[in-house]
């Protein structure tokens, strides 16, 4: 008999990571394709700060390493946090992240991370 040890929130984070790999190995399903997009859109220096942020907050909700407390507080839905926290693109740009978090990352990661 196999026994799973696994938690529901890590088999989350397992399913979300890999999802999130196969993604950015598709061109139009990256985070790059994303944010070129977007209605208003960054330029080439602001887009890969972008991408670089997002990929941490990934890297953050599936238990990989720990990202900056800008991403934290856009991934507890802090808005005082993160505007308190963000640097010039970021406060600029900060529709973009949660318009991802929202439409790209499955909720039940996202609680699991707000309820820890």
């Amino acid at each position: 008999m196999v026994v799973d040890t696994k938690t529901d929130k890590q088999k989350i984070q397992y399913q979300a990571w890999n999802q999130y790999l196969l993604d950015q190995a598709q061109p139009k399903r990256s985070v790059q394709k994303f944010v070129e997009n977007c209605e208003t859109k960054p330029n080439s220096e602001e887009t890969a700060h972008i991408v670089h942020c997002i990929d941490a907050a990934m890297q953050e909700l599936c238990g990989i390493c720990p990202c900056e407390i800008f991403m934290k507080a856009v991934l507890k839905n802090d808005l005082r946090g993160a505007i308190g926290h963000a640097d010039d693109i970021n406060s600029k740009w900060l529709k973009i992240y949660v318009s991802w978090f929202y439409n790209e990352v499955p909720g039940k990661l996202l609680d699991y991370y707000r309820t820890s």
